[in-house]
């Protein structure tokens, strides 16, 4: 688990910088600036919820794997009403928060990444079960056999999961060439 950590470290790099030159792609391509600017904001803003998002997944697999489901759970649907609430704050400026607008989702969804990552992260370090396994312990110990073992075994499933999200991004980016009014 903690060359997952290291290696979910690792793969946010380039996941963010393709995060950071999808608005640049889209204008070049001719979408409307108006769509462009409101994606780049939520881009923009949600790129900081990568790292967490990518550690909370490999806390949550480890974690499930030692038969403790019910505290994912717990923590998925705790942090649901974050993503509401920062959501409603930041789009309409309410409660202290700025006016963003559209950004108010790349905001909300990088406070979700960040709530669930240091939920679950509390629970490893607290449980005590989980506990004993010291996964923050020796973090920058690196461990080259094994990070490739990992990235042997993991960039199948990796391939697939980025298929099926790249479908999504991709069919939505390809609705904004229609316009505004889609």
């Amino acid at each position: 688990t903690r060359q997952g950590l290291r290696f979910a470290t690792l793969l946010s790099i380039p996941v963010m910088a393709v995060l950071a030159v999808i608005p640049a792609a889209m204008r070049r391509f001719g979408y409307d600036p108006l769509i462009v600017d409101q994606l780049q904001g939520i881009l923009w803003w949600g790129i900081i919820g990568v790292p967490p998002f990518l550690w909370f997944t490999v806390l949550r697999n480890f974690v499930t794997v030692l038969s403790r489901p019910m505290a994912v759970t717990v923590i998925a649907l705790a942090a649901l009403p974050i993503t509401f609430f920062t959501n409603y704050a930041f789009m309409y400026g309410h409660w202290g928060a700025p006016n963003l607008g559209v950004a108010s989702i790349g905001i909300a969804a990088a406070i979700f990444c960040w709530a669930q990552f240091l939920a679950i992260a509390v629970f490893v370090a607290r449980h005590r079960v989980v506990r004993t396994y010291r996964i923050f312990g020796d973090l920058l110990l690196h461990d080259h056999r094994l990070l490739t073992d990992l990235f042997r075994v993991g960039w199948p499933i990796a391939a697939g999961y980025g298929f099926e999200s790249g479908l999504f991004i991709v069919s939505t980016i390809l609705i904004g060439l229609f316009g505004e009014a889609t």
